[in-house]
């Protein structure tokens, strides 16, 4: 995984610019009126992620798009507000969908760094965390695979994986992922992370749930048989 630095970008204008685009006028009125409210829990989010705690995070239910998240607002709207009001190709807020999506360097995925961004994924997925559905620090830039490889799981201390925008710089300078060759004639790489001793056992089972979740003792493995069998052509 990459980490990456914290886009420029100021969750209270991409909020604005999606409510802008919501044409009911009284939902958009309620919208307004929750700006407050809702912009504390983006400022929660931000403290838990920072001090890896987003396990604290209150989740709610999957499906029921009835559920009532906050004052008069619904799951169905906070869904509705990211769908149709930010990746929507005429809405207010796609431009900054577009920054988010080609915010990478080369465009290659932070999550695998092995094939090119095609989506933007929600760390706390709004199935489970609608109201930070526009939230710039829950979207990362990813490829399709690694977004649908997440899941829309409950965060918790069991199951949390590492944050692009929120880890640690040791990640980057630091080994934790290796390779061992096997076979002679035609050499098998088998992957796997062995994360530092002295790193905290809470980032060594972040490190872990990130490798398990998006498969990529796999996908690593392919794509090495791959480049092994150019080299011996």
């Amino acid at each position: 995984m990459n980490i990456l630095p914290k886009l420029n970008i100021d969750s209270v204008d991409v909020f604005d610019a999606c409510v802008s685009s919501i044409k009911d006028a009284g939902l958009r009125a309620r919208f307004v009126d929750s700006k407050n409210d809702i912009l504390a829990e983006f400022r929660s989010y931000v403290g838990h992620a920072a001090m890896e705690n987003l396990s604290c995070l209150k989740s709610c239910e999957h499906g029921k798009d009835w559920q009532t998240i906050i004052n008069s607002l619904t799951k169905g709207h906070f869904k509705q507000l990211y769908t149709q009001c930010m990746v929507g190709p005429d809405s207010n807020g796609r431009v900054y969908y577009d920054k988010i999506l080609n915010s990478i360097p080369l465009s290659m995925c932070p999550l695998c760094d092995l094939t090119h961004v095609d989506s933007v994924d929600h760390f706390a997925s709004k199935s489970r965390y609608p109201i930070f559905s526009v939230l710039v620090d829950n979207l990362v830039p990813a490829c399709m695979k690694c977004n649908k490889s997440k899941g829309a799981s409950v965060i918790s201390k069991k199951n949390e994986s590492l944050h692009p925008y929120f880890e640690h710089s040791i990640l980057a300078s630091e080994p934790w992922l290796y390779a061992q060759l096997k076979g002679v004639a035609l050499p098998v790489a088998k992957f796997f992370v062995d994360p530092p001793a002295h790193w905290s056992p809470e980032l060594k089972k972040r490190i872990s749930n990130h490798f398990q979740d998006l498969e990529l003792e796999s996908r690593y493995a392919k794509r090495a048989a791959s480049e092994i069998a150019d080299l011996l052509s």
